[in-house]
């Protein structure tokens, strides 16, 4: 068993593991010809130059062998024709004046290479210029060369797709709580007490999609969902002969999006995996009602209806871990735990901003297509 890395070190080492119960061993590219998966990623020992003008030994992948071999060593390509010498394609920017003003461009060394190294097979010739510095372009127009010959040719990830999607349906029970921080105690006439928690149902939608032949752990994650909540508090403060009772009500109701990336460990038959973004709440309708009744020698005054008015976007952040179990070959049902931090602004009726926090924790169950 070989120790899948979405890390760059998997360029300059393997960890492999001859059976389940037994210790790793650690190969480097001194050691080992190359190593690889079923289906998926293959890597081979070269001797690469360094800045120092050295020679080092990586594991560099073989993204397509055949008459043009294609290779990439962390964000940049090369390419081997007829087993010649080993050719850079360079895409660095460099510095350029345009109107009178300096800028940088990406200088697109490679299309030169490219049209040399390829000259001999007509069918690519208008493609290369419109090919673009990726993995999916270039290994398209490399497979595209190769089919002009009939030598043999690997696609060595030929067998996992360029994009995925998984489309899907959740419902979570959600717990939330609202703080709110005035600078000063005269901001919020000294109300200082502490709002109940809110338990509720947040249905949601979602989309997870990926680049298996690029990133096979790493995908990008969003959805829309749906949450109505509902917080009180009462706090009964007294200064001097005065005593002054507080009683708040706060009712939102919002829709999140969040948006972030998701690391999916090996699939095994539960397979783990946690996520971390940021999310736009959106305040679709808040309602308030904040009463005062002060007593003082004897005389009760009553404020009724002062309004509290929240932010209606906000940002905050969330992270999450989870596990997926596969149902069928198409359908998976999963289990997450969610927490989302979110802050902003509420504005009273006596025309000052209070800060406050919205802290929420959630616990999602659903289904992925």
């Amino acid at each position: 068993m070989i120790d899948y890395r979405e890390s760059y070190k998997k360029f300059t080492l393997c960890d492999f593991k001859p059976s389940k119960n037994s210790d790793i061993v650690t190969y480097f590219p001194n050691q080992i010809q190359g190593y690889g998966f079923q289906n998926g990623a293959y890597f081979e020992s070269k001797g690469m130059p360094t800045v120092n003008n050295t020679i080092e030994k990586v594991f560099i992948e073989v993204l397509v062998r055949g008459k043009a071999t294609l290779y990439k060593l962390k964000g940049t390509f090369f390419l081997r024709k007829n087993d010649s010498i080993l050719h850079k394609l360079d895409n660095k920017r460099q510095a350029v004046s345009a109107n009178g003003k300096k800028t940088t461009k990406n200088a697109k060394r490679y299309i030169g290479v490219l049209k040399y190294l390829l000259a001999d097979c007509s069918s690519v010739k208008g493609k290369v210029e419109r090919t673009l510095y990726g993995e999916k372009s270039l290994t398209r127009l490399i497979e595209k060369y190769n089919s002009c010959s009939n030598e043999a040719s690997i696609s060595f990830k030929a067998g996992k797709r360029w994009f995925q999607m998984h489309v899907g349906v959740s419902l979570g029970m959600n717990s939330s709580s609202i703080t709110l921080t005035p600078k000063l105690l005269s901001e919020i006439r000294n109300f200082s007490g502490n709002f109940s928690n809110d338990n509720s149902i947040s249905p949601a939608l979602f989309l997870n999609f990926s680049f298996p032949r690029v990133y096979e752990r790493i995908s990008f994650y969003t959805e829309v969902s749906y949450l109505s909540a509902s917080y009180s508090a009462f706090d009964v403060i007294t200064f001097g002969n005065i005593t002054e009772r507080n009683d708040i009500g706060i009712t939102l109701k919002q829709i999140k999006i969040p948006v972030g990336l998701r690391y999916t460990f090996p699939k095994k038959f539960i397979t783990p995996y946690f996520a971390a973004g940021i999310s736009t709440i959106i305040t679709t309708e808040s309602n308030s009602n904040w009463s005062i009744e002060r007593e003082a020698n004897n005389i009760v005054q009553t404020i009724e209806g002062l309004p509290l008015v929240l932010d209606e976007t906000r940002v905050g952040f969330w992270g999450s871990v989870g596990m997926n179990k596969p149902i069928t070959n198409k359908l998976n049902s999963f289990i997450e735990v969610r927490y989302t931090s979110s802050s902003g602004k509420v504005y009273n009726s006596f025309g000052s901003s209070i800060l406050y926090n919205l802290p929420n924790i959630k616990l999602l169950i659903g289904l992925s297509f």
